[in-house]
């Protein structure tokens, strides 16, 4: 079944750029014939991420593209506040690249692909707040 609604998508309009994003999950939709596949997309399509936010006892960084086609960006965002903040953690951050897909990755009109502008700053930032000034003087870094 998804390998028709796969080749029934190949004529939208869409569908090109979901193709072109860099994760291939189309390609593991038209290669699905292994039980190992089929019970990737079911475990994919099935999966709660409040379950897991409850969990978590660290500092996170949630980093998505507006132009994402895979994943719901303003539900993710309103799932992952509302569930960290119910459990009561301050300690994450949600940031949202203009432009950029699934990869966080910008395509221009001309075929060229970068990475959004800001990505890997923003990850520089994040971390840098949350390591220990002087944890580096001994060679290691050390979480604060």
């Amino acid at each position: 079944q998804a390998k028709s609604a796969i080749q029934r998508a190949k004529a939208k309009r869409w569908f090109a750029s979901l193709s072109a994003q860099r994760d291939h999950v189309i390609a593991s939709f038209e290669h699905a014939e292994t039980a190992r596949n089929e019970d990737w997309y079911k475990t994919e399509m099935n999966y709660d991420p409040a379950a897991t936010l409850r969990k978590l006892k660290v500092p996170a960084l949630f980093l998505f593209g507006s132009d994402d086609q895979l994943v719901p960006v303003p539900k993710s965002v309103e799932i992952i506040r509302r569930t960290l903040t119910a459990n009561g953690d301050s300690d994450f951050t949600i940031k949202i690249f203009p432009g950029a897909d699934h990869g966080l990755y910008l395509r221009a009109v001309t075929g060229s692909i970068r990475l959004a502008p800001g990505y890997e700053e923003t990850m520089k930032e994040w971390v840098l707040k949350r390591v220990h000034p002087t944890g580096l003087s001994s060679g290691s870094a050390r979480a604060r």
